[in-house]
């Protein structure tokens, strides 16, 4: 799983046709089903899991141990920014 792309980030959810709801949500990949080349992801703003194709995810940055922002450093002052999220 570490070795994927995919293994254990946060990624957005695109051109699922089946739940065409969910595109554009936000998941975390937490493991890869090798037999047939999918993998387990959960929602991040709900308590669902799903199975999804690699084709139907795409990569974010952040990871789950990510505090959701960033401190910048401009003009001598502290300004913290939040990660856009759904």
């Amino acid at each position: 799983l570490l070795k994927s792309q995919f293994g254990l980030r946060r990624c957005e959810i695109m051109g699922l046709g089946s739940r065409p709801d969910l595109n554009g949500n936000t998941c975390v990949v937490k493991g890869y089903l090798p037999e047939t080349d999918e993998y387990e992801v959960a929602m991040e703003h709900s308590d669902e899991t799903l199975i999804l194709s690699g084709e139907n995810l795409k990569r974010r940055d952040r990871t789950p141990g990510d505090p959701g922002y960033y401190v910048e450093f401009k003009s001598g002052k502290t300004i913290r920014r939040d990660f856009k999220s759904n």
